[in-house]
């Protein structure tokens, strides 16, 4: 049907031919596959001019527009259900839902369905925009919506990897639909192989000032974790949980959440804080500020020396140092074959011995101080080589100095670590995401926090054979050459025993039934958005209930009951 312009007939008529070509259309998008009506996109279409779209009665300032899939289906994903939502339309324009005229204040009168329905923008007596769509209710779940310009958000989203940051403005609803946190924000993607192979990409958020976010602990930092890898939502969720309920220091906060970017529905997301300073770990000294205050300047970029047979280190050439440079660390394991250390401007340094499973070795990250000097960057690294002196030995203790592993490490944490890749079937052990700590004062490594577990619990293609109870899978790093030693291995048994069963016992029987139970219907309309398999998110679910209960029973028989 042309969009002509209808300005001799009176608006009764142009009602009645609006009704007409409503059948006219639907009737042509079966007759071509079933492929919807596609508009011009000034009015509904969410890359379009967004004209028209829906907001709440209880929160005005909270707007939804849809989403057109690749059928040209507008999708309308809707929070908060128990609330009124109401159409905006400009002045000039009237909006036409299955032949209904709508105005701006009038309700949304569409249930919950993936049913489809006409809508059309009318100007002038002329169709200026038409589309089928459909309306889907989500959970009772905070909502985050980011809004930034399209070409900011753009530039972000075409980055290879995930380096560019532009400013844009949060907000954050809470599960009762109250605002309850709008501020600036400097926004960016995140993430390496979710970036790279996954639609669904996670995302970060840094704010000026620490601020605590649905009852989480303060932060400046927040991650906007996609779960791609997990189409159940579940894995990480349970991960840091249960690294919670352990009192593991510095877990992940985490809350569940319906994410919109400029009021288009981006997805079920978990928010969390970050893993480091300025997120989860907090210390009680700043060197990165200490480093700013004796200098007075801070270089924009860091330099990269050789210190030797390509010992390469980096660091931020400043040349004053203070006073006491033996804290506080924050770091992170990674392999020298990946990319993100070399593109970020954290510090860094190899550690030496510690190579992965095809003999690569590995890059320790410098998270904190991000701005370390020389003189700290080689400090630190000379305590770690130090402690893989007697961490690569046979028994545990260093031939020339006389140390024993146990003077560099924190027992109690590297062992709960290694638990939770063991007992959780963890996949990322040997790529990164792998973080420790060194406090001033202290002289050992602590690990933690635990992060990014959504490929865990047996996934294909990975497979769990690899992980037996006993401690013999092929880990690498640290955990493998620590989990020789009896002592250590006793503290993995023994956190098992005293802490990780009993947390296991309570989120297999009340927790993990209350999550499936509260994301159900935004797990609905992520599966939609994200155009995966009807009801894999239930299925997932199922699987991963029956494997942790089969895998907590097969831990429990061997080191509770001794069977």
């Amino acid at each position: 049907m042309s969009r002509k312009n209808y300005g001799f007939i009176n608006r009764i008529t142009v009602l009645f031919f609006i009704v007409i070509s409503a059948g006219m259309l639907l009737a042509a998008a079966v007759r071509f596959n079933n492929k919807a009506l596609a508009g011009n996109g000034d009015y509904i279409r969410p890359d379009g001019c967004q004209k028209v779209y829906l907001y709440c009665e209880k929160v005005k300032e909270l707007r939804i527009r849809p989403f057109l899939s690749e059928n040209y289906i507008l999708y309308y994903f809707i929070p908060f259900p128990e609330q009124k939502w109401l159409w905006h339309v400009p002045e000039d324009t009237t909006l036409f839902v299955d032949g209904v005229a709508c105005k701006t204040g009038d309700e949304l009168k569409i249930n919950d369905s993936s049913d489809q329905h006409l809508i059309a923008a009318v100007k002038n007596d002329a169709m200026v925009d038409y589309y089928n769509m459909a309306c889907l209710f989500g959970s009772n779940i905070p909502v985050l919506s980011v809004d930034l310009d399209y070409n900011d958000y753009n530039r972000v989203m075409e980055d290879e990897d995930p380096i560019t940051k532009v400013s844009a403005r949060m907000t954050l609803f809470d599960a009762d639909g109250n605002a309850c946190f709008d501020k600036s924000c400097i926004f960016g993607g995140h993430g390496n192989s979710t970036w790279w192979w996954y639609d669904k990409r996670s995302f970060e958020l840094k704010v000026d000032n620490e601020v605590s976010l649905l009852g989480m602990h303060k932060s400046r930092k927040w991650n906007i974790i996609a779960n791609a890898m997990d189409p159940s939502n579940l894995k990480n969720k349970i991960v840091y949980e249960a690294a919670k309920n352990t009192g593991l220091e510095y877990s992940i906060d985490n809350e569940y959440i319906n994410y919109y970017i400029n009021g288009v529905y981006n997805g079920l997301y978990l928010l969390t804080d970050k893993p480091g300073v300025d997120g989860c770990v907090s210390f009680a000294d700043d060197l990165e500020e200490e480093n700013k205050s004796v200098n007075g300047i801070e270089p924009e970029t860091p330099v990269i020396e050789d210190q030797g047979d390509k010992d390469e280190i980096r660091y931020y050439d400043m040349q004053v140092s203070p006073p006491d440079i033996s804290g506080s660390y924050h770091m992170e394991f990674d392999q020298y074959s990946g990319s993100l250390w070399k593109i970020c401007n954290d510090p860094w340094f190899r550690t030496g011995k510690s190579k992965d499973e095809e003999g690569r070795e590995y890059i320790v990250m410098v998270k904190q101080p991000g701005n370390a000097n020389k003189s700290e960057v080689l400090y630190i690294r000379d305590h770690l080589r130090n402690a893989e002196k007697a961490i690569y030995t046979e028994n545990g203790i260093d031939p020339e100095s006389g140390h024993d592993y146990k003077d560099y490490i924190d027992s109690y944490s590297w062992a709960m670590s290694y638990l939770f890749m063991d007992f959780f079937a963890y996949q990322d052990y040997s790529a990164g995401s792998l973080y420790f700590y060194k406090k001033r004062d202290d002289d050992r490594f602590y690990s933690g926090p635990l992060w990014d577990y959504d490929k865990c619990m047996t996934d294909n293609p990975y497979d769990d054979e690899l992980f037996p109870w006993n401690g013999k899978n092929p880990m690498y790093l640290w955990y493998d050459r620590m989990n020789r030693f009896d002592d250590f291995h006793n503290i993995v048994i023994e956190n098992y025993c005293r802490e990780l069963s009993p947390a296991m016992e309570d989120i297999l029987k009340s927790r993990i039934p209350e999550w499936r139970s509260l994301i159900e219907a935004s797990g609905r309309m992520d599966e939609i958005r994200w155009e995966l398999d009807p009801g894999i998110g239930a299925q997932r679910g199922d699987m991963i209930e029956e494997w942790l209960i089969k895998r907590k029973g097969l831990f429990d028989s061997v080191w509770i009951r001794g069977e």
